[in-house]
């Protein structure tokens, strides 16, 4: 019988870790997916690091990558025409249970 594998896995499945919930979504299926897979694995690093110093450094890189993310959308909602005034309204929807 294998160690560490949960019941009901296949033989041989690797150890993996728990998919955490972060600000990314996993493989989208664009350019950008190799970004938001390096923000994922910054993330589950993070969480079993206990060193200040590291996770200043962690945190820095995270928030690089995440501005290329925003770039990347803002640049996106430009070329579709989104106003400011329809970025509020779809937050104002988000928040009020519709």
């Amino acid at each position: 019988m294998a160690i560490n594998v949960p019941p009901g896995a296949p033989a041989g499945a690797p150890n993996l870790p728990p998919q955490t919930a972060g600000i990314t979504s996993r493989d989208s299926g664009d350019d950008l997916d190799h970004v938001r897979t390096a923000i994922l694995a910054l993330q589950i690093y993070a969480e079993g690091n206990h060193d200040d110093i590291e996770l200043a450094k962690v945190h820095k890189c995270v928030v690089a990558l995440q501005s290329i993310l925003a770039d990347h959308a803002k640049n996106r909602d430009a070329a579709l025409g989104t106003t400011p005034a329809l970025k509020h309204v779809r937050r104002v929807a988000r928040g009020s249970g519709y």
